[in-house]
């Protein structure tokens, strides 16, 4: 492709990627950084979020796959709670600890407050990883409060690990609640979409924007610097 560095290859599989890589135990391979064809990680357990917002449902099952592989392999033999919101992560139940489907969001609605104020005031020693998928929906249906929002994204627990997920359209793209929490308080951000409409970092120069990228690639922002990653797909869907 002309607008990738050589260095990038064109088909960027998950097996060429792990050939690229060496594997660290509790670190999530993320793809490689579009500029420098560098790997990029994200090391869980070092009380720092990470938010993960996909363009559309389109790409969210393009690039899901090898995303919540990563996410398991960095879990490892910690505990991994995934409450499913969105509704597209169910064949990841029988993996996970414990899965909550959107119809036990509603039914089981107090009980789901209670454990995450627990989740909150516990000081656990069990290595847990918490994952929100459909954040939106979540911070509507258990009444999730900003200041609450805010705690879970910034706890300082480095046994308990939070993802957060949800589209692009849901969560980054307006000023909604929830995008200004994650934007000024998750430690690493990956987003699709368009750059024009993105409000998760700002001051971005205009040729930056006008940028076109493939859909195997996410935005990124991590201490205030922005970069694009390429996730890693199987060939023939890229």
């Amino acid at each position: 492709l002309p607008d990738e560095i050589p260095m990038v290859p064109d088909e960027l599989t998950p097996e060429i990627y792990k050939s690229l890589i060496s594997r660290e135990e509790h670190v999530m391979p993320l793809g490689l950084n579009k500029l420098s064809a560098q790997p990029e990680f994200f090391k869980f357990f070092e009380a720092k979020s990470l938010g993960i917002f996909p363009a559309s449902a389109k790409q969210f099952k393009l690039l899901m796959p090898f995303l919540m592989e990563q996410i398991f392999e960095a879990a490892g033999e910690a505990e991994l709670v995934l409450i499913d919101a969105s509704k597209n992560l169910e064949h990841y139940a029988s993996q996970s600890t414990a899965y909550i489907s959107k119809e036990a969001i509603i039914t089981q609605n107090m009980d789901l407050q209670k454990a995450l104020k627990a989740w909150l005031e516990e000081e656990t020693t069990t290595a847990r990883v918490l994952i929100m998928n459909g954040l939106a929906d979540l911070v509507t249906q258990l009444n999730i409060q900003q200041g609450q929002l805010v705690s879970l994204l910034t706890q300082n627990n480095p046994n308990k690990q939070l993802i957060v997920m949800d589209y692009f359209t849901r969560v980054g793209n307006s000023f909604n609640m929830p995008t200004t929490a994650v934007r000024e308080n998750a430690y690493q951000i990956l987003f699709g979409g368009d750059l024009n409409s993105q409000h998760l970092i700002e001051n971005l120069p205009l040729e930056v924007k006008k940028e076109v990228v493939n859909k195997n690639v996410l935005h990124a922002v991590k201490d205030e610097e922005f970069f694009n990653i390429v996730v890693p797909v199987e060939s023939e869907e890229a």
